[in-house]
């Protein structure tokens, strides 16, 4: 591409005279014969981070030569820091496929086992070309609560009593039990920040941020915050699955690849402790709010039919907006959190009118 005349631009591939068009106009009616958008592989992208690894081609491999070479933490500092592929794709064909989007993709890693880490792994991708190890997800409802629920422990453990075999197919995809949008939407503004914050760490996913109202620069990327960032969320999807305490125990046990990974990197098995911490806080939320446990996954009387477990999300959404204080500070998604205005690139959309 560099040879035809075309420069980078982000990830991106660009003629000269376009170089300053965003990343927001991918889709769009504007030009796109003079602009190449990297093909996204299931290497590249992991949980809430479309950039965990660049594809280099390995020079000592006889097969599977594409490799992933995994960004650091320092480098997901900068909102700039993209992952690189080994291809690229012309806009125009990317339009004739993507069709109509909200702005951004909603990916699913193709490649997994039930002996890892985790199974099932949903990412957010800018709008972009993809190949076949990272299969498409299309909604018209709530999609980053979607992105929520499927990368949930919960989906997860059912997953992993499903998946055979070494590839996370649509006959799979199509089993795992995502709760009724209805009831999702019940707790939004707690996983719209949550999710906001996690999701957007460059510039190239504004459009994801935009559609959460958010229309400031990204988040700054922290280990730490991010961490109990992830307890929130999935004890929150633990509670609105109508889990009780014991099982969710039970179920973060069964995830032995992270157990031994949390107890080699900090003594214990970290995520488990703070999940549990963030459920129990939440389930005291809930008996302050109405005086007892009843009709929860703690009373004699936990919400096991759907229209039980709707009923008891209504009163834990109503229970942790009246009752319940994050166990994160500054709290998700606040503005202190992200990364100043200045670090705008030139190819990101314009900030808008009246912020400098």
């Amino acid at each position: 591409l560099e040879s035809e005349g075309y420069v980078p631009s982000g990830n991106q591939f660009v003629r000269p005279e376009y170089q300053h068009g965003s990343y927001a106009d991918v889709g769009d009616n504007g030009p796109c014969t003079d602009r190449y958008l990297p093909l996204y592989e299931g290497k590249m992208a992991t949980f809430y981070d479309h950039r965990a690894a660049d594809v280099v081609k390995s020079p000592t491999a006889t097969q599977r030569q594409r490799q992933p070479s995994y960004l650091s933490a320092d480098e997901k500092q900068s909102p700039t820091r993209l992952a690189w592929p080994l291809d690229w794709v012309s806009e125009a064909h990317v339009r004739d496929r993507v069709e109509s989007h909200q702005g951004w993709l909603l990916g699913l890693n193709d490649l997994t086992s039930v002996t890892n880490e985790r199974t099932t792994v949903c990412t957010a991708l800018p709008v972009t070309a993809v190949g076949h190890s990272e299969p498409l997800i299309r909604t018209d409802t709530s999609a980053h609560i979607l992105l929520a629920l499927l990368n949930s422990f919960v989906v997860d453990y059912i997953a992993r009593q499903k998946v055979g075999g070494t590839h996370m197919t649509y006959f799979y995809l199509k089993q795992l039990p995502v709760l009724r949008p209805e009831v999702a939407t019940l707790h939004a503004p707690l996983i719209s920040s949550l999710v906001l914050e996690l999701v957007y760490t460059a510039w190239d996913m504004m459009p994801f941020a935009e559609q959460l109202g958010h229309t400031g620069p990204p988040f700054r990327w922290d280990d730490r915050r991010r961490s109990l960032l992830l307890a929130e969320l999935d004890a929150l999807t633990f509670h609105a699955y109508g889990i009780s305490r014991s099982d969710t125990d039970y179920i973060m046990d069964t995830f032995t690849t992270l157990k031994r990974k949390d107890e080699k990197d900090h003594g214990e098995y970290r995520t488990k402790r703070r999940t549990l911490d963030r459920y129990d806080a939440m389930a005291a939320a809930f008996e302050r709010h109405f005086g007892s446990s009843t009709g929860s996954p703690k009373g004699d009387d936990p919400p096991l039919a759907q229209e039980s477990l709707g009923s008891y999300s209504e009163r834990l959404a109503e229970a942790l907006d009246a009752e319940y204080e994050v166990g994160v500070s500054p709290p998700p998604a606040d503005p202190s959190c992200a990364h100043p205005e200045s670090s705008r690139p030139s190819w990101a959309p314009p900030a808008p009118e009246g912020v400098s």
